[in-house]
């Protein structure tokens, strides 16, 4: 059999793709980035998506600057585009030389966006080897219900420093929004309690139970059209291990309980 000459081209560019050094590893959803591994891949209306990845491979600049461009899309039913966006071209240094680069793709899910399944994908380029590589991840979105979203631990109380692994003497910080929930008629405000808890890695409590309370008497802390409500939880951290946090909302108007949230708390002594 003979090929053409366009055909030829065609499959060493396949080729070449394919010996491509750029490649991706761990590749997972998490809450926040960095942040911990989510347990499912289900999420709610008014959530967002973090697909976190490892990237190895890549080549820098004379000045050890790796130069990546990442293209993040979403499919829906059928295979169709949803959504499509591209980050630009975006410098790195690489000043420990461990030849990774610890990247993510965010992507909101907005209140009226259909149920279903969506193929979440993230492609990789590498501006200064030319290498290319690409990951995805399947989401099931969940008809609108009362949930606890956006969930994250962060290392500052302006919930933007996102971490992995916390110190003993440090607060770690649980950042959250509350969705579908409903308002008492006489108030048209809405009245709820979420609970935090804390289990060590045998699933045993540790902690007593706080929780904010978001009272229908107050009715000037929550405007008529919120949709959201944000909060966070402090937690002051004096003891190495493994730990889970569980956020739990209770809808008191109605009664109603969303799935709690689990985050992992890894906290190390760092001495």
């Amino acid at each position: 059999m003979f090929l053409s000459p366009a055909a030829v081209a065609g499959l060493l560019a396949f080729v070449a793709i394919n010996q491509s050094p750029l490649k991706i590893d761990n590749s997972r959803l998490t809450y926040g980035a960095p942040g911990p591994d989510r347990a499912s891949a289900q999420v709610f209306p008014g959530d967002e998506v973090y697909l976190s990845f490892e990237l190895s491979g890549f080549q820098t600049d004379a000045n050890s600057v790796a130069k990546v461009k990442l293209s993040t899309e979403v499919f829906g039913k059928d295979g169709k585009l949803e959504f499509k966006q591209d980050s630009g071209e975006a410098p790195a240094l690489d000043l420990f030389k461990g030849g990774k680069l610890h990247l993510h793709a965010r992507i909101d899910v907005g209140n009226k966006t259909p149920a279903g399944t969506y193929k979440v994908k993230v492609t990789a380029t590498d501006v200064v080897g030319k290498g290319v590589a690409s990951t995805e991840k399947e989401v099931t979105l969940l008809e609108p219900a009362f949930a606890v979203v956006k969930a994250g631990l962060f290392a500052d109380q302006a919930l933007r420093a996102g971490s992995m692994v916390y110190s003993i003497g440090q607060p770690a910080y649980v950042g959250f929004a509350v969705v579908g929930f409903t308002r008492e008629a006489s108030t048209n405000h809405p009245n709820m309690k979420i609970e935090l808890v804390v289990k060590d890695d045998k699933g045993a409590i540790i902690t007593d139970k706080p929780n904010i309370a978001i009272n229908a008497a107050n009715p000037n802390k929550v405007p008529p059209t919120t949709q959201l409500l944000q909060g966070e939880f402090q937690i002051p951290l004096n003891k190495v291990g493994t730990f889970s946090i569980e956020i739990k909302a209770t809808d008191l108007a109605n009664n109603k309980t969303s799935q709690p949230v689990v985050l992992k708390l890894v906290v190390v002594d760092a001495k």
